[in-house]
């Protein structure tokens, strides 16, 4: 297959992803990015009022356990597409792995968070679980250490900001790889801070 051919290829693909399936990306994309960014802004509040509610774990736990879990939908559905943009637009190519990598950084912080809010939520659905001698109870024992530590408020703060800058981050190459680097200021500057 030639270039002209791979390249012909490559946007029959984007065009048909377009005019088939527009909708998939808004469910693919922005459901996680949202999750995801509203649990990071509700770690951040620091209100005592709001935060003691016993319902304010429940929706932080559904937030991100859902977000991280449509997140990995993401990346896979992005893969799938990622040499095909690629093809098409190859002066994008680093802007995509850029793309690529902090998509995968900002899913690993957000498992990390999401691991510590299920073991927590285990916890407090199975509270005898931790005491069962059996392996299962020590390693579950070893879980609440470390979800213990992970949902410290200033780890758990310290990795929501995290995650929240790596959406920022991932989404704005998204954008340039999609629309252009200077479809934004801040896309603008953030792919030229990182890209070239």
């Amino acid at each position: 297959m030639t270039n002209e051919s791979c390249i012909i290829y490559a946007l029959c693909i984007c065009a048909y992803h377009r005019a088939m399936i527009p909708n998939y990306h808004i469910l693919i994309v922005h459901f996680p990015t949202a999750l995801l960014s509203l649990y990071a802004l509700m770690e951040l509040v620091p209100f005592r009022r709001i935060t003691t509610k016993s319902y304010w774990f429940h929706i932080k736990a559904t937030f991100v356990i859902l977000g991280t879990l449509s997140a990995y939908l993401a990346i896979i559905f992005g893969g799938f597409i990622e040499g095909a943009i690629g093809m098409a637009k190859p002066e994008m190519q680093q802007a995509i792995e850029v793309h690529s990598n902090f998509a995968a950084f900002t899913t690993t912080i957000f498992s990390i968070l999401a691991g510590a809010y299920l073991v927590a939520w285990i916890e407090s659905e199975y509270v005898e679980l931790a005491a069962n001698p059996s392996f299962v109870g020590r390693f579950f024992g070893v879980l609440l250490m470390l979800k213990k530590f992970i949902l410290s408020r200033w780890v758990s703060l310290l990795l929501a900001l995290l995650g929240l800058f790596g959406i920022i981050v991932t989404g704005a190459l998204g954008g340039a790889i999609v629309n252009s680097p200077d479809v934004d200021p801040i896309v603008n500057i953030l792919y030229h801070l990182f890209v070239r």
